[in-house]
């Protein structure tokens, strides 16, 4: 994004944004329970101001659950990389689950929650799987009766989670993306 000059409206004329090396050092200090906060309050304005009052699509309050890479790197890591070896390459990243409103016009953001490293078996970073159910369950802890459905990916979706997601009120619909 920074090659292809997507930031350049940020800065003034004569301005160059900084390096990739720069953002990514950058973003290793930032708080995600800064930003978890903030993405909760504006959750909590839209509830309060009946946005969802009507649902997002006939009646009922829509989400979609998808795992996504933020960063990688074959050279740079932090302790908290997720890994992927071949051969004698290993690359490092960081990846996340994001849930957000379906519906026509505008998107919000429910909630995100980051993979972690090493947590299936002590050598196997954690799965999607995992990640979209403590994502799901930690947003309705803090946002209750928000989510009516919940639209998953069925190369993730199995039993587990359709009945995680019933043991918490919540239907669920599993799409196969092709």
């Amino acid at each position: 994004m920074v090659k292809n000059h997507e930031f350049s409206k940020l800065f003034p004329r004569g301005k160059k944004p900084p390096q990739i090396d720069a953002i990514r050092d950058t973003l290793k200090d930032i708080d995600i329970s800064g930003l978890n906060q903030m993405n909760d309050h504006i959750v909590k304005k839209s509830v309060e101001n009946k946005v969802f009052e009507n649902g997002t699509i006939d009646g009922y309050t829509v989400a979609a659950i998808d795992g996504t890479k933020f960063f990688g790197s074959n050279k740079k890591s932090c302790p908290a990389c997720l890994k992927n070896t071949k051969g004698q390459k290993t690359h490092c990243f960081h990846s996340g689950a994001v849930m957000s409103t379906v519906r026509n016009g505008p998107k919000l953001v429910i909630g995100f929650e980051m993979y972690k490293p090493g947590q299936d078996p002590s050598s196997k970073d954690e799965g999607e799987l995992n990640v979209g159910k403590r994502l799901i369950s930690s947003i309705l802890k803090r946002h209750k009766k928000l989510i009516d459905v919940v639209v998953y990916d069925a190369l993730a979706c199995n039993s587990v989670w359709i009945n995680h997601c019933r043991n918490l009120g919540i239907d669920t619909v599993v799409r196969c993306f092709r």
